[in-house]
Parts: structure tokens; C-alpha cells; sequence
């Protein structure tokens, strides 16, 4: 089986799959990162101040507030705009 090597020109320059494919993966994971650590420092902040967390659940009685609600619906609605 011959395989095939593919070559891209863009503005005077040659890129190789290999290189397309690699440049791609490496802008997918510095994005992932990104997120993450945003998410991180995020959940760190909320779990370090009750405040914060009493602005999303009464912690007297249990319920939800609407902050808490949109917390929770917004990542489901978001996939479902998807």
C-alpha cells in the first residue's frame, strides 16, 4: 500500500499533514488548558468563600437560588444550542 504525502501551500510556504495535523492539536490543547485552568481557579474561589456559594444555595434551608439554577442549566442549554 503507497502512501500518500500531502503538501499544503500557504502564502509561499509548504506544510506537510504531519505539520497541519500537529499545529492543530497543539492549538486544540493550549485551548483545553485554557479552559481548565479557568474552571479551576473559578471553583477554587467558590469553595473558598461561603458567600459566594450561599449566593447559589440557601445554606439554611437547602434550596436553590436562581444563580444556582442558571449554574447548573446554562453547560446543559449550551450543548443543546450546539
Amino acid at each position: 500500500m503507497m502512501e500518500q504525502k500531502n503538501t499544503y501551500q500557504v502564502e509561499n510556504k509548504t506544510f506537510s499533514q504531519a505539520t497541519v495535523a500537529q499545529s492543530f492539536m497543539t492549538n486544540v490543547f493550549s485551548w483545553m488548558f485554557l479552559a481548565l485552568s479557568v474552571t479551576a481557579v473559578t471553583a477554587y474561589f467558590f469553595a473558598s468563600d461561603m458567600s459566594l456559594i450561599g449566593s447559589m444555595i440557601n445554606p439554611e434551608t437547602g434550596s436553590i437560588n436562581m444563580l444556582g439554577w442558571i449554574v447548573m442549566l446554562a453547560p446543559f442549554a449550551l450543548v443543546l444550542l450546539m
